[in-house]
């Protein structure tokens, strides 16, 4: 298959679709050249080589590429470990700006650019296996993609809110006035039951712990365990995949956060999660709008305040969720951006 390659732009990085192809853009300092690799349905890649740089930045333009093309890319360029230069175009890397990302990582030594040494130490000489077959695919999203319904932040004050610390997975897998297939999704955290449940507390906003997208580490899945906190990032603007409750990654894609600390829309009227910022350590906002027939000025819950089946509690809970009021001077407008 041959495809054309236009200049396209050197920024904004990564990839982006604007109706027609896809625009991408990758920094390195060291590259001599890069290739972009794209993978159909069948998994066969297909590479083409950026020609363009432009303050290190070397982009290319795909025109009829369209959302939900798989991609990756490979860096060709000096071997000097020595001096920090790893480029080893045996190895398909993720793009950092990805927007999705889905695939998983088999820890086989073909994922190392360096060759590993039979006492398990690592050598100079660059490893020449693919890697393709051992790890995940960026993935191109439709950065238009609208709401069923229009939405906006509630803004409460940060002297009237009501913040709840919670992990997606471990606040809705065990909840049975949640349908089966979406307990321990982003759907599940958006769903009305949870919002209503939410709302009932006093919850004014919810802190999510990490959900940009994350690997299970060698060691752990060597023991049979898995990475449930999600402290082991590996792109920082795609939400963890294995939280959607559909199988397409591009499905998830607006629930990406970002790190700033000014907060979004507080769910997607499809009941699909949206976190839209991020604070300390990976972790993301959301802004809960107050039950319909309560005052806008939300008071922490009381202590007798009890949960539906399964359901956890401010500071008393399974998944860890913790609720703390804040009592920051009030402002006409949240602060902005952390850049």
């Amino acid at each position: 298959m041959t495809l054309a390659v236009w200049p396209g732009r050197s920024f904004p990085l990564g990839a982006h679709f604007d109706g027609a192809g896809v625009n991408f853009s990758i920094f390195s300092e060291v590259a001599e050249h890069i290739d972009l690799c794209l993978f159909d349905d069948n998994g066969t890649e297909t590479a083409v080589r950026l020609l363009e740089r432009t303050a290190f930045c070397w982009h290319g333009y795909v025109p009829g590429l369209r959302p939900g093309q798989r991609y990756g890319f490979r860096v060709h360029g000096p071997w000097k470990p020595e001096e920090g230069a790893r480029c080893n175009p045996s190895k398909l890397l993720l793009d950092p700006y990805a927007r999705a990302i889905v695939g998983t990582v088999e820890h086989t030594p073909a994922i190392f650019g360096h060759v590993i040494a039979r006492d398990g130490s690592a050598t100079s000489e660059p490893n020449t296996e693919d890697s393709a077959p051992f790890v995940p695919r960026s993935v191109v999203i439709d950065p238009k993609e609208k709401w069923s319904r229009s939405d906006s932040p509630p803004r409460h004050p940060l002297h009237r809110s009501v913040i709840y610390e919670l992990h997606v997975k471990g606040f809705t897998k065990l909840r049975e006035d949640l349908p089966p297939e979406i307990r321990g999704t982003y759907a599940g955290l958006g769903h009305p039951t949870t919002v209503k449940y939410l709302q009932q507390l006093g919850i004014t906003a919810v802190e999510l712990m990490p959900i940009h997208h994350f690997i299970h580490d060698g060691f752990l899945i060597d023991r049979g365990l898995r990475n449930y906190w999600g402290y082991n990032t590996i792109g920082f603007f795609a939400a963890h995949a294995e939280y959607a409750s559909r199988s397409d990654p591009a499905t998830c894609s607006r629930c990406a956060g970002s790190r700033g600390r000014r907060s979004g829309p507080a769910t997607r009227p499809s009941g699909t999660a949206t976190p839209t910022v991020g604070g300390g350590c990976g972790r993301t906002f959301h802004r809960c709008s107050p039950a319909r027939g309560t005052s806008a000025r939300a008071s922490p819950p009381p202590r007798s305040a009890t949960s539906p089946s399964s359901g956890p509690i401010p500071g008393r809970s399974t998944s860890g969720s913790t609720a703390s009021s804040s009592g920051a001077p009030d402002s006409p407008e949240p602060p902005p951006p952390v850049r």
